[in-house]
C-alpha cells in the first residue's frame, strides 16, 4: 500500500496478490506484480492527477505491465512464466472517488454510509478451488474494473484466506462483525503502527486458523477528513 500526499486529492494505492500454491515462484510472482502495478499507476497519476483521469485501458495497460513484469523475470531465470503464477487485487482512492480492478480469488471490500459492499466476488477457475491467475495467456479477459464516484469511508482487501471470515457466500453479502471492530480500532488509535503486531497475532490465533488453513493477507484504510487529520 502506498499514499501519495503531494498530490492534491491525497492518493492511496491498495495492491493485493496472492501466489498460486502448485506454482514454484508464486511468491517472487506475487511480489513483482505489485510493484510493477503501484510504479505503473504512480507514473500515470502524475500525469492526470486524480482518480478520475485513469481509463480502463490504462488500468489494463497496468496489468499489461506486470504481466510483462513476469514475463521478464521467467526469461531471465529460464523457466515458464506459469510458474510465477499469482492473482492481483488493485483499489486507487482519493477525495474524488475510487477505482478498482482484480484477477483471481480474494476480494475488496468498501464501507459508504455505514454499509459495507463487496466490489468484486471472488474469481472462480475453470476447475473447482481454482482461480484466474495474472499469467494466463488470456488474463485480460478476467481483469475486472470497478468504479465509485464518492470516497468510501473504508476499504479492505483481502487474499481468499480471509474469504470465508469476511463474505457471506450463502446471500453474497460481507460479514460485517468480522470488520467493523477493526475499522473502529483504526479510528480510535492515533499510533496506527502499534496495530500491526495486535493484527498479525489476532490472524494467527487459534479462532481463526480454526476457520482457515490457507495464508491470510489484509489490507485496511480508514479515511479521515482533513480537520481530523490537522
Amino acid at each position: 500500500m502506498e499514499t501519495w500526499p503531494e498530490d492534491s486529492h491525497h492518493t492511496i494505492c491498495i495492491v493485493c496478490s496472492d501466489g498460486a500454491g502448485s506454482a514454484t515462484h508464486s511468491d517472487v510472482g506475487s511480489k513483482l506484480a505489485c510493484e510493477a502495478v503501484l510504479t505503473f499507476v504512480r507514473n500515470k497519476l502524475e500525469q492526470c492527477g486524480s482518480v478520475g483521469g485513469l481509463s480502463d485501458e490504462l488500468i489494463r495497460d497496468a496489468y499489461r505491465a506486470a504481466d510483462a513484469r513476469l514475463a521478464a523475470e521467467a526469461e531471465s531465470l529460464d523457466v515458464k512464466k506459469r510458474e510465477f503464477a499469482c492473482t492481483l487485487l488493485l483499489a486507487i482512492v482519493d477525495s474524488e472517488g475510487a477505482l478498482f480492478a482484480q484477477i483471481g480469488d480474494g476480494a475488496m471490500v468498501v464501507r459508504s454510509a455505514e454499509a459495507f459492499t463487496a466490489i468484486f466476488w471472488p474469481q472462480s477457475g475453470e476447475y473447482v478451488n481454482t482461480t484466474n491467475f495474472l499469467t494466463s495467456e488470456n488474463f485480460l479477459d478476467f481483469v475486472e474494473i470497478a468504479r465509485l464516484e464518492a470516497a468510501p469511508t473504508d476499504v479492505a482487501v483481502f487474499t481468499d484466506g480471509l474469504e470465508r471470515l469476511v463474505l457471506r457466500f450463502a446471500e453474497k453479502t460481507v460479514h460485517e462483525p468480522f470488520l467493523r471492530p477493526l475499522f473502529e480500532r483504526i479510528r480510535a488509535t492515533e499510533d496506527v503502527d502499534s496495530l500491526f503486531p495486535l493484527l498479525c497475532s489476532y490472524l494467527d490465533s487459534k479462532a481463526i486458523n480454526e476457520r482457515t488453513d490457507d495464508d491470510k493477507t489484509l489490507i485496511l484504510a480508514s479515511r479521515i477528513s482533513p480537520s481530523a487529520a490537522s
